[in-house]
């Protein structure tokens, strides 16, 4: 039973198409050997990544990560394509058992997506969430931040190395 994933992207370019890993294919890779529903921590680290990949190869769900208490991932690995639906954004399908979670960028989504988490955790619908970090990567989440901290968790705007979980 796998209870820990880590990828973190080389810094390299691979030259070759076939070669290169999108988060999508991590995230049918690990559903469909059912090692989802057994891991506990998950580090998805696609920086940098210059290339524009299909919204279809990046991670579109956590809904099967039923155990998963540590979460660290960079946000060109969310699938931003399903805005229309606000509903099935991949922050909105963290699992209740989340307790850390790390976020590499931003974005109007996921900020967006972020402030509806911070309602949720506000309810009570995250009950073992006590970390929210967020690197910035240069824009102003002061407001963010603040509000998780409002909600009586742990947030920061400084995210930690991956290679560290």
């Amino acid at each position: 039973m796998m209870e820990t994933f880590m990828y973190i992207k080389a810094m390299h370019e691979i030259e070759d198409d076939y070669l290169e890993i999108y988060p999508g294919d991590l995230c049918r890779a690990l559903t469909s050997r059912n090692h989802a529903s057994s891991l506990h921590t998950v580090v998805l680290d696609f920086r940098p990544n210059d290339r524009q990949d299909p919204f279809s190869k990046r991670f579109s769900s956590f809904k099967d990560f039923t155990q998963l208490r540590s979460l660290w991932i960079s946000m060109n690995s969310l699938d931003k394509a399903a805005h229309e639906d606000r509903y099935n954004m991949p922050i909105r399908n963290l699992p209740a058992s989340l307790e850390r979670f790390h976020l590499a960028g931003i974005s109007w989504e996921i900020a967006e997506d972020l402030l509806w988490l911070a309602d949720q955790i506000e309810w009570g619908k995250f009950p073992h969430l006590r970390e929210v970090c967020i690197d910035g990567e240069g824009y102003d989440i002061t407001n963010l931040v603040n509000r998780f901290r409002e909600c009586g968790i742990h947030a920061d705007g400084k995210i930690d190395n991956p290679i560290t979980w």
